[in-house]
């Protein structure tokens, strides 16, 4: 018998997004609701975080951005030849998650 595990969630139940460096693991973590201006060095140790920057002029809805956003963001973690410098991690309660 196989027994699976699994939490669904949604965008509101995010409670913070967190940027870990790849250099030295130092995190910086910020309110989705006011995320403000993307950080280009890790506070820590300074290493470069490299934005790799979407499509410019294109019009789609957050949704679909969203969406496309995840799929491309897995690739580059899969693939290992692009070095950002950073993770992007998200944080939930996990009390909320009963």
């Amino acid at each position: 018998m196989t027994i699976e595990r699994k939490i669904i969630i949604g965008i509101e139940d995010i409670k913070a997004v967190t940027f870990e460096c790849t250099a030295c693991l130092s995190r910086l973590s910020v309110n989705p609701e006011r995320i403000g201006p993307k950080p280009l060095k890790c506070p820590h140790c300074q290493q470069n975080w490299s934005w790799i920057e979407g499509r410019s002029g294109t019009s789609a809805s957050p949704f679909v951005s969203f969406t496309e956003s995840i799929e491309r963001l897995r690739a580059l973690a899969t693939n290992g030849d692009v070095s950002v410098g950073f993770r992007i991690l998200l944080q939930f309660d996990a009390d909320e998650m009963r």
